[in-house]
């Protein structure tokens, strides 16, 4: 009966008043699946197709505001007593010189490792 008081344990300790089935769930009748009309898939497209492009947009202009220069080619002037190897070890530190040396000699198109005293060597950037 409803505005009935609640006995025993069941009544809280100001004397609430609950109705009956309070706290319970009712089961909610299944619902049909929801359903797109032409214009809605149409609308639903065109955002996605708005979101992908945004995010792209957004993803080409943060690597356009990029603060760092491009890297660019340094030129060496060949010492007495240099070699290939002492040269791609003081111009890429901390790297294997195999690699640099290889890069040296095919930027400058050096027929072998054999460098002259006075001669202007362009080692490439990366």
């Amino acid at each position: 009966m409803p505005g009935r008081r609640a006995s025993g344990a069941a009544a809280g300790r100001s004397g609430e008043i609950r109705a009956r089935g309070a706290g319970r769930r009712r089961a909610l009748p299944d619902e049909p699946p929801v359903r797109l009309t032409r214009r809605g898939k149409a609308v639903v497209g065109l955002g996605v197709a708005g979101l992908m492009a945004g995010a792209f947009w957004l993803g080409m202009a943060s690597g356009a505001r990029s603060d760092a220069a491009p890297r660019q080619d340094a030129w060496v002037v060949v010492e007495s007593g240099d070699t290939l190897w002492t040269i791609a070890s003081r111009a890429r530190p901390g790297r294997d010189p195999h690699a640099t040396v290889r890069r040296i000699i095919e930027a400058n198109d050096l027929g072998d490792a054999a460098v002259r005293p006075g001669q202007a060597l362009r080692i490439p950037a990366g």
